[in-house]
């Protein structure tokens, strides 16, 4: 619950996602874990600049080094930035991780929808999959909890129903 509040101030991958890929009819854009581990590969890049600097004396080549390492970190955070899922009111989009392709459904594509979750509510999450075959995850966190009203109504509108799976405990 508080990284959905931190993520409102911080240059967080969810951040990122709410401003590049936010639009009227999006109601939900995620990230999924794997961003924080991509965005923190860039922010080590930055840190890594700074400490050049400080570590050679500011010299032409540390300087040439630093500026490597921040055009590697600003490469590593529009990577990230790329890789996201949303739920909008007519379609349903993600981008997998290291590409620039996007898969966009229609809803009426989906051909089922699984909820999981763990006995004790740990862990919980949804599988969609298309009538081609893809699969798309999202996690039922707090931030998705936060417009699940708006999803349970799209699903009532599209007459589409959520098998829940339980799944072990860990």
């Amino acid at each position: 619950m508080l990284l959905l509040y931190l993520h409102r101030f911080f240059f967080l991958p969810q951040t990122i996602a709410d401003i590049v890929h936010n639009k009227d009819d999006i109601f939900f854009v995620a990230v999924p874990d794997e961003n924080f581990t991509v965005f923190a590969i860039g922010y080590g890049f930055i840190c890594l600049a700074s400490l050049i600097l400080f570590l050679f004396n500011i010299r032409k080549l540390s300087i040439a080094i630093s500026i490597l390492c921040l055009i590697l970190a600003f490469c590593i955070f529009y990577i990230g930035s790329q890789y996201y899922q949303t739920l909008a009111a007519s379609t349903i989009s993600y981008s997998p991780l290291f590409t620039l392709k996007k898969e966009t459904y229609s809803w009426d594509e989906v051909t089922q929808i699984i909820h999981y979750r763990s006995e004790n509510g740990e862990i919980s999450e949804y599988k969609f999959v298309f009538a081609d075959g893809n699969q798309m995850k999202i996690n039922d966190n707090p931030y998705f909890q936060h417009v699940s009203y708006k999803f349970s109504k799209k699903l009532h509108e599209e007459g589409l129903t959520v098998e829940l799976i339980l799944i072990e405990s860990k």
